[in-house]
């Protein structure tokens, strides 16, 4: 492609190979933890797809992959510890929807950028410009509706868009009970949903959706101390299908996390023989993840937590004590590795204060 280029600079399918090419090395850049090379992959993928855009600026498809590489951007920042660069990056793909050549709204292709602004401001202590993006937001999704045919159960389903967005928010401001009582509502609006056999588009917002109602769901019941009601919600969202070729999400990832959770919960009602097998599968799963180069900010953060929940477990025996120091000095060891703006984002605090007073 880049050979074609240097003579044709303007050929379409080149410039469509040079856009998959950067994309897919992007991806096996993600999968082997290589943030740098990531990052790189990234910069030519855009480069590529604004040079799409500028081809062809009527094909609103371009203007939607050139959201999505900045969105993937905007998260390469994130997992690399440089949070305000990664609230920067989510912005510019929001001002791409005042550019003059664009055909038509751009507002649909947003949500994903507008939640990640939104969640991390909160994360940052900036209320006003977390607000300021859900203001943006919820017209946003009326725009996703407006697109769709009117019986169509996906309107429904997209109606719950700004209270899942609303509910993560509660959390990070550390309301728990609210954020559970906002949780059991929708839960209970995406399963009353009604939707043909076979439409599989819809099954899998679904899914999605129902995953991050019982993930903020349970976080918040173990927050609240409702430890029963923490364990209810993570074997339902067990239940949950992952959605294969939908969801970018790593099964084994998603797994270990809901499994240090609901040992989390178990732990706390004494049920701690049937907590430490959970745990031992997860921590198995992030020490060969951090054995294969994984250290980014989220990483860091949810083998913290695995840990945390560990040293939680131990008998109260002297090698139990032994291996609850061990496993909250990994704890906190891991969380100082974290950059100082990862440092600052809101639930990495309260984590980290956790450690600290289990030490």
């Amino acid at each position: 492609a880049e050979k074609v280029l240097a003579k044709r600079p303007g050929d379409y399918r080149s410039l469509l190979n040079r856009y998959f090419a950067a994309s897919r090395k992007q991806l096996l850049a993600k999968n082997r933890h290589d943030y740098a090379k990531e990052a790189d992959f990234n910069a030519l993928a855009l480069r590529a797809t604004e040079q799409l855009v500028q081809f062809m600026p009527s094909n609103m498809g371009y203007w939607g992959t050139w959201v999505d590489q900045l969105n993937n951007a905007a998260w390469v920042a994130f997992e690399r510890g440089e949070i305000a660069k990664s609230v920067a990056t989510a912005n510019s793909a929001v001002a791409l929807s005042k550019d003059k050549r664009l055909p038509s709204s751009l507002a649909p292709s947003l949500l994903g950028n507008l939640s990640f602004i939104a969640r991390t401001e909160r994360e940052l202590g900036h209320a006003e410009a977390s607000e300021h993006a859900m203001q943006i937001y919820v017209p946003a999704y009326a725009k996703l509706n407006d697109l769709l045919p009117p019986n169509d159960p996906r309107r429904k389903l997209f109606a719950t868009l700004e209270s899942l967005v609303r509910l993560r928010i509660l959390y990070i401001d550390g309301q728990p009970k609210a954020a559970l009582d906002l949780t059991g509502k929708v839960i209970e609006q995406l399963l009353e949903i009604k939707i043909p056999e076979g439409n599989i588009v819809a099954e899998a917002i679904r899914n999605e959706h129902l995953q991050i109602a019982y993930n903020i769901s349970s976080s918040s019941a173990l927050e609240t101390g409702s430890y029963a009601q923490a364990e209810k919600m993570l074997r339902l969202r067990l239940k949950v299908p992952h959605n294969i070729g939908w969801s970018r999400a790593d099964k084994r990832r998603d797994v270990s996390q809901v499994s240090t959770k609901l040992a989390h919960a178990l732990a706390m009602q004494g049920r701690t023989a049937e907590a430490m097998p959970l745990l031992a599968k997860a921590l198995d799963y992030y020490r060969l993840e951090q054995q294969a180069g994984a250290d980014g900010t989220s990483f860091r953060r949810e083998f913290s937590y695995a840990l945390y929940v560990s040293a939680l477990s131990q008998p109260a025996n002297a090698e139990g004590k032994r291996q609850r120091d061990v496993d909250l000095a990994a704890a906190d060891k891991q969380m100082k590795g974290m950059t100082v703006e990862a440092q600052q984002l809101v639930t990495i605090k309260r984590l980290a204060g956790w450690i600290t007073e289990a030490r």
